[in-house]
């Protein structure tokens, strides 16, 4: 499974980069291919998610819904489409070689279902895994912590 899109202040994961960093980078110039990878990320299988959102960092918005999706290779989280709409960030060089060779199509939908379970228990260990503190157990709901 490859990670993409994950902020660390949302999820600290593997491979996740900081919003400033995500900010830092130079902004996306293909227009038509930012479109094709967001509609690519929209039309993504779910892995899991829960009633909750995130904020945007920047503007404060809330960010729904917080889910986290693949296409049984990549994994990421509901917000990066988000942030690729919001502040056309760079792309990653092999997910958009990955997403050209697909033709920007899901493979097969219904074998990415069935892998979802497998892919849930992973991502769900790799998240647990990452938590570094007590603190870090804790959801922010409107600014308020929930253990």
């Amino acid at each position: 499974m490859k990670y993409i899109g994950f902020i660390t202040e949302n999820t600290k994961i593997e491979g996740s980069d900081s919003f400033a960093y995500m900010l830092s980078k130079p902004p996306n110039k293909d227009e038509d291919i930012l479109k094709k990878v967001v509609k690519y990320l929209d039309e993504g299988v779910i892995i899991f998610g829960w009633m909750g959102y995130s904020y945007d960092f920047k503007t404060k918005q809330p960010i729904a819904p917080d889910a986290y999706y693949t296409d049984g290779v990549y994994v990421w989280p509901g917000y990066y489409s988000y942030y690729l709409n919001t502040y056309s960030q760079e792309l990653d060089g092999d997910f958009v070689e990955y997403l050209r060779e697909n033709k920007f199509k899901l493979k097969d939908k219904d074998a990415i279902i069935r892998l979802v379970g497998s892919l849930e228990v992973e991502l769900d260990e790799k998240l647990k895994a990452s938590f570094s503190s007590p603190e870090d157990h804790t959801l922010s709901l409107d600014g308020h912590k929930v253990k």
